[in-house]
């Protein structure tokens, strides 16, 4: 069950035709989830972010991309439905765009490549202008591939419990920095990994129900970014898999009463006065997910979303389009792996097809 959330910054023999659909729409069909204990797989998101932004005197854009390859395996499925699952974060790669400084990719496989004295603190790298190492921090955030935890899932697939995520999460932030640790937490937290758990097990409704059915996903209430409020429909079904769409809108979030405090942090002050007069329009979600009725896991889901934000910040007024998007798809080990192919944020990898 995925959690709608945005952050502040394969066609397998599986994907087989969703033929054979009940054409009157009136069966009812009962889409719990349903794997067996020893199935394994690898799944890969990206999630490609992008500004383009207007601050008057000065227009500049910026992309940012999380590339991650998991390996997880079920290693129980209780009388109830709960799934336990052993998963490992097998690569972390992507980019992180400054605007007016150019992107820093990082990559899970050249960590090791780095100087063992290179600056993991996330701190200041350009001219003792108080700017973040982004550098560092790209490299904070590949550290954290090879990584193992167990999470446990109910009968709906959504995530209950884990165990080794959090702590994991907290040492990459700590080795990002202050700033880095803030820029990571919204895109690459441990929220954002407990949604590539979910989405490896597809999106579906929590009762029986026909094609053209429609129903409310969780929502993500710990995310600081904007709402979303979203209709997903069960659209087609087979007997090798179902689809899921969804279409909704994105608007500003609510101030939460647990944000009014911590004013000894300045940065994360500036941080809620923003959010407090940011305005949100033309905010818009889309979604669609195919879902294997053999073995239970994703085939494929992708998630669009566009808006513009207007807000005040220390320079003046802001004007920002942003757009994201997060590709989830089976992927496998050699793919998800190989050094040569298409470069990260590109949903159409080489080997992913």
């Amino acid at each position: 069950m995925h959690r709608f959330r945005i952050p502040t910054v394969l066609a397998l023999t599986l994907a087989a035709p969703l033929t054979a659909q009940d054409p009157a729409g009136e069966q009812q069909h009962d889409l719990k989830m349903s794997v067996r204990e020893g199935a394994s797989i690898w799944v890969r998101q990206i999630s490609t972010s992008k500004q383009d932004i207007d601050m008057g005197i000065q227009q500049v854009e910026s992309k940012n991309v999380v590339d991650v390859a998991a390996e997880l395996t079920v290693t129980n499925v209780a009388d109830d439905g709960m799934v336990t699952i052993d998963v490992t974060l097998q690569r972390v790669r992507g980019s992180l765009g400054m605007p007016n400084m150019g992107e820093f990719p990082f990559d899970s496989i050249d960590n090791d490549k780095k100087p063992a004295d290179a600056g993991d603190d996330g701190g200041d790298d350009f001219g003792g202008f108080g700017m973040p190492d982004f550098d560092a921090i790209g490299r904070a955030a590949a550290s954290i591939a090879g990584t193992k935890f167990v999470a446990r899932l109910d009968k709906d697939g959504e995530v209950k419990s884990t165990e080794g995520l959090k702590e994991a999460v907290e040492a990459m932030q700590k080795r990002a920095g202050a700033m880095g640790g803030q820029m990571l937490a919204s895109t690459f937290g441990e929220s954002a990994l407990t949604n590539l758990l979910e989405a490896a097990f597809g999106e579906r409704p929590k009762k029986p129900m026909a094609v053209g059915g429609t129903w409310s996903p969780k929502k993500d209430d710990d995310d600081n970014g904007p709402a979303t409020d979203i209709t997903m429909k069960l659209a087609r079904v087979s007997d090798k898999a179902f689809e899921v769409t969804g279409n909704g809108t994105v608007k500003k979030p609510e101030m939460k009463d647990s944000e009014a405090g911590d004013d000894d942090d300045p940065t994360a002050a500036m941080a809620r006065e923003m959010r407090k007069n940011m305005e949100i329009k033309n905010g818009k979600i889309t979604f669609k997910c195919v879902t294997s009725r053999e073995d239970g896991f994703l085939i494929e889901a992708s998630q669009n979303m566009s808006m513009d934000v207007t807000m005040e910040s220390p320079m003046g007024a802001i004007e920002m389009t942003q757009t994201m998007s997060i590709v989830t798809k089976r992927t496998t080990k050699g793919a998800a792996m190989a050094r040569a192919g298409k470069a990260a944020g590109d949903a159409k990898a080489t080997g992913d097809k």
